[in-house]
């Protein structure tokens, strides 16, 4: 579309979120800023305008969904019961190939945007894989629908025995290992670094209560952070692990369930300078709506 032709939206309802009510109004939009929202409507259009009634419609901002899978391979309308943590992690034993894996992550950016979210903040990619890249290059590009959206690294859980084809094998853990991660992750190409600074429950029972990142590694995770240009995301459930978080500057921050006063404090402090995704659904989910999935009530205690 010309930097210079307008798209007149008329006739809807338009919800601002600001958290007024949905107001009839019409919205102008020039190439890819909106000119104005004009309160009650009646704009006169122009020759060359592309004009969209939205009679009996909401008209609202782009959503943004800070908490993004788009490499898992379950989405909206695509349950895929191999992947259903703890009880089912088969889809490891049949992975993809990288282009089936990307073609996963593009199915699953369409939905999204589909569904009027324009942005999206990954959370971390399922494999090393940098196929988060990839999509995020062929958005913006134009060569696939989606939504615009940061790339994450897949989840670092600095766990000193490492899982590999062969069987375990040790791996380096301390701030200067935390260190080389973040930078190779950035050399890759991705927006930003995920660690398990706690680990969970759907891992093994208590996992949640486990603090996995010293408080010199979190530190070391911020600085390398700042110096190789990139954000850090991190899954944090206990208290520990919230304040390691917010201590080491970390931007985005995943679900905090059991955070103690003083770790909401420190993320009350720190308020203009994270996001935080508490992912409560996920815990709904999981108690009231998982029987299907084979998570009934005893299933859903087990798992904390």
């Amino acid at each position: 579309m010309p930097d210079d032709q307008r798209i007149v939206i008329i006739n809807g309802a338009v919800f601002d979120g600001s958290g007024a009510p949905a107001v009839p109004a019409d919205v102008i939009v020039r190439g890819s800023v909106i000119e104005s929202v004009v309160a009650g409507g009646g704009t006169e259009t122009r020759p060359g305008d592309q004009v969209v009634d939205c009679a009996g419609l909401t008209v609202m901002p782009g959503l943004v969904d800070s908490h993004s899978h788009l490499t898992f391979p379950s989405a909206l309308g695509h349950i895929d019961p191999s992947f259903n943590p703890p009880l089912d992690v088969s889809f490891f034993h049949h992975m993809p190939t990288p282009d089936e894996h990307l073609q996963i992550a593009r199915r699953n950016a369409l939905i999204m945007l589909d569904h009027g979210f324009t942005s999206v903040y990954s959370a971390g990619s399922l494999t090393p894989v940098p196929t988060e890249v990839f999509l995020r290059d062929q958005i913006a590009a134009g060569d696939t629908p989606g939504p615009r959206m940061r790339a994450a690294s897949f989840e670092r859980d600095n766990n000193p025995v490492q899982m590999g084809p062969d069987g375990p094998r040790p791996r380096e853990t301390g701030p200067d290992a935390v260190r080389a991660f973040i930078a190779e992750q950035a050399a890759i190409g991705f927006d930003s670094v995920k660690l398990l600074l706690s680990n969970d429950d759907v891992f093994f029972e208590g996992g949640s209560m486990v603090t996995q990142y010293s408080p010199e590694e979190a530190a070391a995770a911020g600085e390398q952070a700042r110096e190789s240009g990139v954000w850090l995301n991190c899954h944090a459930q206990n208290p520990a692990s919230i304040k390691l978080a917010v201590r080491g500057g970390f931007r985005s921050i995943y679900h905090c369930s059991y955070a103690d006063a003083e770790a909401i404090d420190l993320l009350e402090e720190a308020k203009d300078s994270i996001f935080l995704s508490p992912a409560v659904g996920i815990m709904w989910a999981n108690v009231h709506e998982g029987e299907e999935f084979g998570i009934d009530r005893a299933m859903a205690e087990h798992m904390g």
